[in-house]
């Protein structure tokens, strides 16, 4: 039960805190980039196969 208190009092935290929110936001774009150029890489070397 204590775990299950100190993770919500975290995510309240978060909520409140537009940083985490940003930093959050940055790490998706992030790997959103990483998956689009993995995607990238994977066809031009199947094609030059």
């Amino acid at each position: 039960m204590t775990l299950n208190n100190e993770k919500l009092q975290v995510n309240t935290d978060n909520e409140h805190d537009p940083s985490n929110v940003i930093i959050s936001g940055i790490a998706y774009i992030v790997l959103l980039i990483n998956f689009i150029l993995f995607s990238i890489v994977c066809c031009s070397y199947f094609l030059t196969q």
